[in-house]
């Protein structure tokens, strides 16, 4: 939705002096509400998955190169030194749109709620189309617990509601 404001922390909404009684800002903050226990959801479920060998880089080169020997593959995964996906820099995910079409069950899981935190932080004024197609395809979701596979859920039910589906 264009006229919907980016999200905002209710919290800073609340410090700013942001009017969130005004009835008709009620659908703005209660996106901002939702979004805020999403990703307070998204960080307690998927604490502590592991770091997988499919890194990004890794990813890239499956697209670029086709087959990456296992050698090559370890030089890569040097250039992803991020041991948890909360490391995982934003500015990052932006430039490996295309990860999740090579990623493998691990990598997918693992780099999933990077994306989904990254795509939220401006919702809805976002246009990531790898975690878009990735939460409409759900390749790899036999990995994920079922708090972790509801994450992803309420995730897709907040872009339908929203408006904003998936290419």
């Amino acid at each position: 939705m264009d006229s919907t404001p980016t999200y905002r922390p209710y919290r800073e909404l609340k410090q700013s002096g942001y009017d969130v009684t005004n009835p008709d800002t009620q659908d703005y903050v209660e996106m901002c509400k939702r979004i805020d226990k999403l990703v307070q959801n998204i960080h307690t479920t998927y604490d502590g998955v592991p770091r997988p060998l499919t890194t990004l880089h890794v990813g890239r080169a499956l697209d670029d190169e086709w087959t990456v020997s296992p050698q090559r593959a370890e030089e890569l995964r040097l250039l992803d030194p991020e041991q948890t996906w909360q490391e995982v820099p934003k500015e990052k995910l932006e430039h490996f749109q295309e990860y999740f079409t090579f990623s493998d069950p691990e990598g997918w899981r693992f780099y999933l709620p990077a994306y989904m935190i990254a795509f939220l932080q401006d919702f809805p004024n976002n246009g990531y189309v790898a975690i878009c197609s990735a939460a409409r395809d759900r390749t790899h979701i036999d990995l994920l617990t079922e708090a972790q596979l509801q994450c992803l859920t309420d995730f897709t039910t907040l872009c339908r509601e929203f408006e904003i589906w998936f290419p």
